[in-house]
């Protein structure tokens, strides 16, 4: 026998704790037809928001540019014009990541180096990294059109730290091998969660080699990290799947990490 444990943990959104009322309304706004104006003010209003989140939460820069960002769509210029055709696009669809993603695609893959300067330089003035996403935009529209279809994939390896517990425990509990099935999988990083290190309260657990190394800070007792796991059987799905040994699949992923947020994209990386 083993027991089959059942996971989801992608995001399309970064979205966890509590929502503001102007996002709250945003995802219970489904508009069936929209004039212009009308249609610069909701992708407005829905880069406002998810540039307020980011900015708490560790991203001053992608708060930043997705406030100018908005400025700019409402008065119609280059933004608007990528993100035009997605004006019925459902909030939840993370339309402002999808952009910022795709904007790092481009840095990211050698085609916009001037930004991928300015991403790298994370004291850079945001005057300045505004002038270079903006110019970025308008040479690439074409191409931001297209990548903007793509979905969010933020396959965080940090969530191994939260699922670790649940996993220890329940091996723990039942003394049975353990199956993963994940939805929304990603590119199927979490599925190797015992192959990372956890380290923390003065324990630790997994393998000592893995360049994985996740330092949770748990409130209350940690997971039982004397327990030993078994996984006998790891297998994810997703809508838009990712091949994480590939060029294009590790330069998807690494392109939803905000570019400012060092320790998450050397998580990312360490994981690939």
């Amino acid at each position: 026998m083993c027991l089959t444990a059942v996971t989801g943990t992608s995001l399309q959104l970064a979205a966890t704790g509590s929502w503001d009322s102007t996002f709250m309304a945003l995802m219970r706004f489904r508009p069936r037809s929209l004039d212009e104006r009308s249609a610069r003010m909701r992708i407005a209003r829905l880069l406002e928001a998810q540039g307020r989140w980011c900015a708490t939460h560790d991203s001053p820069l992608y708060g930043g540019l997705l406030a100018k960002a908005a400025e700019d769509v409402e008065a119609g210029g280059v933004v608007w014009s990528v993100l035009r055709a997605r004006r019925h696009d459902a909030p939840e669809s993370g339309l402002a990541l999808r952009l910022m993603g795709a904007s790092q695609y481009l840095a990211l893959s050698g085609a916009a180096p001037q930004l991928a300067s300015c991403y790298d330089d994370v004291g850079v003035d945001l005057d300045d990294v505004w002038s270079t996403f903006n110019e970025t935009v308008e040479r690439f529209q074409d191409e931001l059109r297209e990548l903007v279809l793509r979905p969010v994939q933020t396959n965080e390896v940090g969530r191994s730290a939260a699922l670790v517990g649940g996993f220890l425990l329940v091996a723990q509990q039942t003394g049975l091998p353990l199956r993963l099935l994940e939805l929304g999988s990603s590119a199927g990083l979490n599925l190797l969660w015992d192959h990372f290190r956890y380290e923390g309260a003065g324990v630790a657990w997994g393998e000592t080699t893995s360049p994985v190394r996740l330092r949770p800070q748990y409130e209350g007792a940690p997971p039982p990290f004397g327990v030993d796991a078994a996984v006998v059987e790891r297998r994810g799905c997703d809508a838009a799947p990712v091949d994480p040994r590939s060029h294009e699949g590790r330069l998807m992923l690494r392109s939803y990490v905000w570019p400012d947020q060092r320790e998450r994209i050397q998580r990312l990386e360490s994981a690939l």
